[in-house]
């Protein structure tokens, strides 16, 4: 429960298109014909908290098809944030093929803030602890708008607020245990990779060690997961499906089947070490684009925004929203490895990390409930202690079984004795290995303030 593992004061944002609901009927919020020319939209941005935030009123009850609380947080206010799709092209012809400047972008994003849901962002935390703010969207076309651009403000202890995509996950997993330093795989054909990243990976200083992987992907991944790397950073080039999936693309000849479904991706590396996985855009022009008013936009970041957001299991994952200038991209991500292999927290990783006094257009797309990844282990105790990723793995695969059984017992009756037999001892070894998980949910003393 997000109450019992959790150090933060939390706060999830769902935003849903905007409806109006009366006499059973329902109509959209835009009149159509009148604001066509507008490309205008509003959406629900439901907020769901334990806080007292000042600006927001709660709303007597959530709206029709949408829940009254998630993760244990009750809703707290319904706020309407407003996007003119008019503007599509400056939102993305500006800060991806423009000057990449985020001031610039950050003001356009702005303009779709209400005030309350704004306030949280801009106005002191109404609370001492630390506050992690969770958004997520019913609607794909909002994945790949870089939000954290407004989500940050200075403050003096940037640590104390961490905005992630995603929602709280129901089954949290567990800390990985780790020898002294992390590894790193960096999959990627060097011809293709921008020379900034590869510097900034291959002169990485600190408790994370780089091993460099200019192979076949597929092949370089199903190597990570047998040799249990913790962490993996992708180069790819990215298009987007007809089903708003995030597809990888390879260029250079590197693979004999140039694209990665998400599907195939959670395949690969379910199950495995791999807690977290980081992209980076090729050097190459994308060979799918968007046209905008007469704009060719890449659509590199729209398709890692969307494979991030993915529903399918996947690991933690770090994705770029939009460009970096060639030294920002150094400073970025070389001060980002440095930080998780300091603190092993890759919230604080990302706190840690400022380009020129903003946050830089990277999504954490979080899968983890608390704020520590892994938990460094001396070799004697690595090896006299179960993985408690095999754990949880053993663990979910065991829950999906038994849940499959008693659907198909709803559906077609009573099951064989001997089937009923095998989920009542199966329940109860879900039991044991949820016991033996207990120590590998909640950080130890000491893990929260490296």
């Amino acid at each position: 429960m997000i109450g019992q593992s959790s150090s933060y004061a939390e706060i999830v944002v769902k935003i849903t298109p905007a409806r109006i609901w009366s006499s059973g009927s329902v109509k959209l919020t835009e009149n159509v014909s009148s604001r066509l020319s507008e490309a205008k939209r509003s959406y629900d941005a439901l907020i769901y908290t334990k806080l007292e935030i000042p600006r927001l009123e709660r709303p007597t009850a959530p709206p029709p098809g949408q829940p009254g609380e998630i993760a244990q947080l009750p809703l707290a206010g319904q706020e309407t944030l407003t996007v003119r799709w008019s503007r599509y092209q400056e939102y993305l012809a500006a800060f991806v093929e423009g000057e990449k400047r985020p001031s610039y972008m950050r003001e356009r994003l702005l303009e779709t803030m209400p005030d309350g849901l704004e306030s949280i962002f801009s106005e002191p935390l109404p609370t001492s602890q630390p506050v992690r703010l969770w958004w997520a969207s019913d609607t794909p076309e909002l994945e790949d708008l870089p939000w954290e651009l407004v989500s940050y403000r200075p403050r003096s202890d940037p640590e104390r607020f961490s905005f992630v995509r995603g929602l709280p996950p129901e089954n949290p997993l567990p800390i990985l245990p780790i020898g002294e330093r992390l590894r790193l795989a960096f999959i990627h054909d060097p011809s293709y990779t921008p020379q900034p990243l590869q510097d900034a990976l291959m002169n990485l200083t600190g408790n994370i060690e780089v091993i460099d992987f200019p192979d076949f992907p597929r092949k370089a991944l199903e190597q990570v997961v047998k040799e249990g790397y913790e962490l993996v950073h992708l180069v790819a080039d990215g298009i987007v499906s007809s089903a708003y999936e995030g597809i990888l693309y390879f260029h250079g000849g590197r693979s004999t089947s140039p694209k990665l479904s998400p599907g195939e991706l959670s395949s690969i590396l379910r199950g495995s070490r791999v807690s977290m996985l980081t992209l980076s855009e090729q050097q190459h022009k994308s060979p799918d684009v968007i046209d905008i008013g007469g704009q060719l936009v890449p659509s590199v970041y729209r398709a890692f925004a969307y494979l991030a957001s993915s529903r399918l299991p996947l690991p933690t994952m770090v994705v770029p929203l939009g460009p970096l200038e060639p030294s920002d991209m150094h400073e970025f991500w070389n001060k980002f490895y440095y930080n998780l292999g300091e603190s092993l927290s890759v919230q604080r990783a990302i706190a840690r990390t400022r380009i020129r006094n903003y946050p830089a257009p990277a999504g954490l797309f979080l899968r983890h409930l608390h704020e520590v990844l892994f938990r460094r282990q001396s070799t004697t105790a690595k090896s006299s202690q179960a993985d408690p990723n095999e754990i949880g793995t053993e663990l979910q695969l065991s829950h999906d079984v038994v849940e499959q059984l008693k659907a198909h017992s709803e559906l077609y009756g009573p099951l064989p004795e001997s089937v009923s037999k095998f989920i009542e001892s199966e329940s109860a070894r879900q039991g044991d290995l949820e016991e033996a998980l207990v120590p590998w949910l909640t950080p130890e003393e000491g893990e929260l303030n490296r």
